[in-house]
């Protein structure tokens, strides 16, 4: 029962930073996807069941929060989900430093994942300058929150959940 309180305020949490209060914290129009970082960590750190379905979750209420494309970031939290459980039997995840080489990965497959698909719609025209202007600077943004992030979760999920 604990550890899905602390689930829900987890997805809460996420939401509420990545959609309002994460604002403060934008370099120019950048800021880190903190719900791609957290839908990682719980693939990473539970079941591997877990990982997909609270990512999907995320992604969802990212999605209806958002003025994009319905379900683009619920299929994209699903799948980082998903991999990052399929990652955490084969991998140290321990290691802070495969950690955030992991953030960094799904921070640009996800941002080419979104570049394809409004590509598809002819929604985006200069693929290039998106990736370099937009998508690099938050997967770099990402890759250096990391740390810090997966920290407090893991504080506060020892101090609360367990």
């Amino acid at each position: 029962m604990k550890n899905f309180l602390f689930f829900l305020l987890l997805i809460f949490f996420s939401i509420f930073f990545q959609s309002s209060a994460l604002n403060i914290l934008a370099i120019g129009h950048i800021k880190p996807d903190l719900v791609l970082i957290v839908a990682c960590y719980i693939g990473l750190h539970w079941e591997e069941e877990t990982g997909p379905c609270l990512g999907f979750i995320l992604g969802l209420l990212q999605d209806v929060f958002s003025t994009g494309i319905l379900g683009l970031n619920s299929f994209s939290k699903t799948l980082s989900g998903y991999l990052c459980g399929k990652a955490s039997k084969r991998l140290n995840i321990k290691n802070i430093i495969i950690q955030v080489i992991i953030i960094f990965i799904f921070s640009i497959v996800e941002g080419i994942l979104f570049l394809s698909i409004l590509n598809i719609f002819h929604l985006q025209k200069k693929v290039h300058e998106t990736f370099f202007q937009l998508i690099l600077p938050q997967t770099i943004y990402n890759f250096l929150i990391t740390p810090f992030l997966f920290r407090i979760i893991d504080f506060f999920h020892k101090k609360w959940a367990v």
